[in-house]
């Protein structure tokens, strides 16, 4: 055992056969090296299976962290290497962790003093909190670290907060834990029901984690319009993202599998532009109008909601003084291209239907 915790075994010869370092779990220590395509796993709660969460290093993308889940897993967090720097041999090493449940890189510094001391919080440091993607959990909207739903341009809201159901004796507590996401108060069916509607609603100014991940997106697939119609052919698509610089047909089109953490406003250090769609499911309309389902909007009006309802008592007063205009119009015709009555009232009662002639003799 070397001083820095490498089990290593030799030959008869005193040449090293075997050493621990050469296949690391998720900690990274002094003097460890990552070699390519080798993977750092976060620790798990089953000794022998792997963690949520794993790092690597490909010539390619250079060193980044992923989550797994359905299907393709997602990165989250990337460092590329500079070339031409020296590697700082210190007392430092370096931590893929699953505390909680939001995968943290953490490098840590030993001395005799104060043993071993946070350094930094990589992920955390370059991307911001919201970058992780568990810290909302599913279709959880991180703003400013804080945790809520997500909400589209039509001011409907479509989700709502996970809870979880904790049973003390007979007594049944619901807590809301941000980390467990939000879920959509509709219903999502697949396959859709016939008499029901799949359809995408666009959320603004937000962006997720996984779009700084080119090899991630959809193949073959560089106009907004198609990557939506992707989305909505296929049913077991929850949202679609779409990146590009300022080019709606010239971007990457993304449609995880599992829909983890949005965060608002752009990724630090990234200058792309994107844009967020969710699936929505539209049922018959109650009786008042409002979709069911649904629970109405009680965010203060906008001043977009405002001129539109000035525009509309606009328009409803002058259709009225219109109409009124007409009715006066036709009127007044009636009455000055009617037929005059002669003094002793004959001629207007010749215009009456049913009365009898008088003739003159």
């Amino acid at each position: 055992m070397t001083e820095w915790g490498n089990l290593v075994l030799f030959n008869n010869e005193g040449a090293i056969v075997w050493q621990s370092f050469d296949y690391p779990t998720n900690t990274l220590l002094v003097g460890q090296r990552l070699y390519e395509d080798q993977k750092l796993f976060s620790s798990s709660s089953n000794l022998w299976a792997p963690g949520l969460y794993f790092a690597t290093l490909k010539l390619a993308t250079g060193f980044a962290t992923y989550i797994r889940g359905k299907g393709q897993p997602q990165m989250y967090y990337q460092l590329v290497p500079d070339q031409t720097s020296t590697t700082n041999r210190g007392p430092y090493y370096a931590e893929l962790q699953q505390g909680g449940s939001d995968g943290h890189l953490k490098i840590f510094y030993h001395s005799n003093a104060n043993r071993w001391r946070e350094i930094v919080d990589m992920v955390t440091h370059d991307l911001g909190e919201c970058q992780h993607p568990h810290h909302c959990g599913e279709y959880g909207l991180c703003r400013k670290s804080q945790c809520s739903w997500p909400i589209g341009i039509d001011w409907v809201r479509y989700f709502g907060q996970t809870q979880s159901q904790n049973g003390k004796r007979r007594q049944q507590t619901r807590l809301q834990i941000p980390y467990m996401g939000c879920s959509r108060i509709t219903s999502f069916s697949c396959p859709r029901p016939f008499d029901q509607k799949h359809y995408l609603v666009e959320v603004r100014n937000v962006s997720y984690f996984n779009l700084i991940d080119k090899d991630a997106a959809f193949p073959n697939i560089s106009d907004i319009d198609r990557c939506r119609e992707i989305c909505l052919l296929n049913c077991s698509c929850g949202a679609v993202f779409f990146r590009s610089n300022n080019n709606v047909s010239d971007g990457y089109c993304y449609i995880p599998s599992t829909v983890l953490t949005i965060r608002e406003g752009p990724i630090p250090n990234h200058s792309f532009a994107s844009a967020t769609f969710f699936k929505v499911q539209i049922p018959y309309k109650a009786a008042n109008g409002q979709v069911e389902g649904t629970v109405p909007d009680t965010s203060p009006p906008t001043s977009l909601s405002r001129n539109r309802r000035n525009l509309k008592a606009i328009i409803t007063s002058s259709c009225a003084g219109a109409l009124l205009i007409f009715v006066v119009t036709i009127v007044t015709c009636f009455v000055m291209l009617r037929p005059s009555c002669s003094e002793d009232g004959e001629d207007c009662m010749k215009q009456v239907p049913g009365t009898l002639m008088t003739f003159s003799y």
